[in-house]
């Protein structure tokens, strides 16, 4: 009874298969989250759909093997609207859920809203980090408009927020990020789009340290 299928990631597992995630859509007529695992054969093992959001298009973009086969699945749009947009889901080798938490919660960040993850790379086996946008207050207007900002959290093996980043508050650089890497033991460096006060886009180079603060950037006009 499934009319359409969407693939955002896909990874290798620790025994050679593949997993997959992405959001398919459902008989209810909305949109859900998967993970499928196929084996070294291409043949599936298992296909989980997570159910239950209150929203009408969750979906998951990207998934992380971990050390011990337990694996972390970024799902967008799944809580509250514009204060738990975005999840990390925890779930076992075989896709049952472990444990669901809401990254950068409009809750415990109330300046904040509408949070997208689009990446997490891991940095050691117990730190990872989260890349992607969310809509944050400007610092010298508190219960003001929100303007889109490059989203960087670091969170912990349990899913607890170590520090979260809205890149560029202070020189008001609006945009979205996409991935992360670490380049030393404490830099980092992510990649998006800039957005101008004209709605022209520029690629952005962001750099970051590994408490959070932010070093420095470089826009570029491929124009």
């Amino acid at each position: 009874g499934d009319e359409y299928v969407r693939t955002n990631a896909i990874t290798q597992t620790k025994d050679g298969g593949i997993l997959t995630c992405g959001a398919i859509w459902s008989v209810t007529g909305q949109w859900e989250p998967y993970v499928m695992k196929l084996n070294n054969c291409g043949v599936k093992e298992w296909c989980k759909i997570f159910t239950g959001s209150v929203k009408d298009n969750p979906w998951a973009e990207d998934i992380f093997e971990l050390k011990n086969e337990e694996i972390f699945v970024l799902v967008n749009q799944w809580g509250t609207d514009n204060i738990e947009d975005l999840f990390l889901f925890k779930i076992s080798s075989t896709g049952e859920v472990l444990w669901k938490k809401p990254v950068c919660s409009g809750i415990i960040h109330p300046q904040s809203a509408i949070a997208i993850g689009r990446s997490i790379e891991e940095i050691n086996q117990s730190k990872y980090i989260i890349t992607g946008s969310v809509y944050w207050a400007h610092p010298w207007n508190p219960g003001g408009p929100k303007g889109l900002r490059s989203l960087f959290t670091m969170i912990d093996s349990s899913g607890s927020e170590l520090w979260v980043l809205p890149f560029g508050l202070n020189d008001t650089i609006l945009g979205n990020a996409h991935h992360s890497i670490q380049i030393g033991e404490n830099d980092f460096i992510g990649v998006g789009r800039a957005v101008g006060q004209d709605v022209s886009r520029e690629g952005i180079i962001m750099r970051f340290d590994s408490l959070g603060n932010e070093i420095d950037y470089k826009r570029f006009n491929f124009q």
